[in-house]
């Protein structure tokens, strides 16, 4: 198995997560020293203040109903100047799935609400064993959010597959909208 990008290229990386059989995975896959991985949740992180550079959070936000504790912890371990990189589901194009798995748009007056959605994903002809809770909030809110917790948006980007991928018929079903979106955040020195 491949080391992680980032400690193949020399960083000292921490994994967390709160499945004791990811971190598991994690550590198997990974097969470096310059990587370790922690079980924890990233809302009471067992790491030392001010000694990262980078936070990477991967469709974790989402899963939360209030992600300040999560958003203060990143900007808690980051030094001054440190970035929080989030991959999330896109909150202005992503409305959720209705009970036999078909996507629906969201309508504009449910878009500028903290909304939950309950539902099981399917990708490839693979289904979630459990639905996922999810909650979704406007753009304001989580920018909102980062500079209540000291952090500053740098970055917007939502990504999207290349076109060689999004022309294979499930990308095609699927992505006719942006579902994702990639948020770079500064972590501000304190005031």
């Amino acid at each position: 198995m491949r080391r992680t990008v980032l400690a193949r290229r020399g960083a000292r990386v921490v994994g967390v997560d709160r499945s004791r059989a990811l971190i598991q995975s994690a550590e198997h896959a990974a097969r470096t020293g310059t990587a370790r991985f922690v079980l924890a949740d990233v809302r009471a992180l067992p790491l030392a203040s001010g000694r990262f550079d980078g936070v990477v959070c991967n469709h974790s936000l989402n899963e939360m109903r209030d992600p300040r504790p999560a958003l203060s912890e990143f900007a808690r371990v980051l030094q001054p100047g440190g970035r929080l990189i989030v991959l999330m589901l896109h909150p202005c194009f992503y409305g959720g799935r209705d009970r036999s798995g078909r996507r629906f748009d969201l309508d504009s007056d449910r878009y500028f609400s903290t909304r939950r959605l309950e539902q099981r994903f399917s990708v490839s002809g693979l289904s979630s064993p459990a639905p996922t809770v999810l909650w979704m909030r406007p753009l304001e809110a989580w920018f909102s959010l980062l500079a209540d917790t000291g952090f500053c948006v740098q970055r917007l980007r939502e990504p999207r597959p290349p076109p060689r991928v999004a022309a294979e018929p499930w990308w095609h079903e699927n992505f006719r909208k942006p579902l994702f979106l990639l948020l770079v955040a500064v972590r501000q020195p304190p005031k």
